[in-house]
């Protein structure tokens, strides 16, 4: 984010906080309800991540930037993560923070009706032996039963597919990228900093194992020729895999082919014939004793060349 340098002037004028829902009256780009946002939804999973409990309204900035004299666009940053990892802003989390919400009438309807017996999940978490670190764990953390301490219907929206987006992303950072992350916060003892590294990556973990067994973790397709490459976002990291495809392919008649991949994510589909110029290319991945959710992309057939049309994605 470049909030901390935006000083107001000219070309650059903040207008206030965005909301979770809606769109914003006085900018006619805003378009699309805010809670049908994937960024937005999928925000989710960030928070979770981190374990940034306070994700209001109030921690953003809608900010309009005039790119010639009348005409401008609106930027939107997201502000104050004082409230992330094991931090309540200026003292640690209490120990449902990320848990329960501050204030939830299931919860305590719950309570009241088990006169207060029913054990709540959260309890045996334990507050880390760091005072610089605060309450942040990943023995209890659950993503799915992740909440911010007020309520967030956007977040409540998500879908599989915004899960996916999310995983996607997460997936991306690598142990020494958490590692480095983490050491340029400067903890003064570096078992702190240490602490902090594994909890993020074992959230990490967690947050895509549940993702990812929801939808193949196949991304990045890319058709060269007759060939074509993708990427498992869980290989090589710890992650839940087998390392082995299942390919099945189909021709515009309705011929079907099938082949199996180990270790490799380079596939070549093969030419089955029939007079339609379209193929299908399923790819999942072998789980233990089944398949895995299962990938399509859709392909023209130009020449001696393939050309990607669609990709789908199952959710199970």
């Amino acid at each position: 984010s470049r909030a901390g340098s935006l000083q107001p002037n000219r070309r650059w004028q903040p207008i206030g906080p965005f909301k979770y829902r809606g769109t914003r009256a006085d900018d006619p780009n805003d378009t699309i309800p805010h809670e049908r946002r994937r960024s937005l939804r999928a925000y989710r999973w960030f928070c979770a991540w981190t374990n940034n409990t306070d994700a209001r309204a109030s921690n953003s900035l809608d900010v309009y930037r005039e790119a010639a004299p009348g005409r401008g666009y609106v930027v939107h940053y997201l502000l104050d993560f004082g409230n992330s990892l094991g931090s309540l802003g200026t003292k640690p989390k209490y120990q449902s923070d990320g848990y329960d919400p501050v204030l939830s009438w299931a919860v305590l309807g719950e309570l009241f009706f088990t006169a207060g017996i029913r054990y709540r999940y959260w309890l045996p978490s334990q507050r880390s032996p760091y005072l610089s670190v605060g309450m942040f764990e990943a023995d209890i953390f659950d993503p799915g039963r992740w909440t911010p301490s007020m309520p967030n219907s956007t977040f409540a929206a998500s879908t599989p597919h915004d899960d996916f987006w999310a995983a996607s992303l997460i997936a991306r950072f690598t142990r020494p990228m958490v590692d480095g992350i983490v050491a340029s916060a400067n903890y003064r003892k570096p078992e702190a900093a240490q602490y902090v590294a594994e909890v993020l990556w074992r959230r990490r973990q967690k947050i895509l194992r549940r993702a990812f067994a929801r939808m193949a973790p196949i991304a990045d397709l890319e058709v060269t020729g007759a060939r074509v490459r993708f990427v498992d976002l869980e290989w090589g990291d710890g992650g839940r895999r087998s390392g082995e495809y299942v390919a099945r392919w189909q021709d515009g008649d309705g011929d079907w082919g099938e082949t199996s991949v180990h270790r490799r994510t380079e596939i070549e589909v093969p030419r089955l014939g029939g007079d339609s110029p379209f193929r299908s290319l399923e790819i999942r991945r072998r789980l233990d004793e089944r398949l895995g959710p299962k990938v399509v992309l859709r392909l023209r057939e130009v020449g001696d060349q393939l050309r990607p049309v669609a990709l789908e994605r199952s959710v199970l």
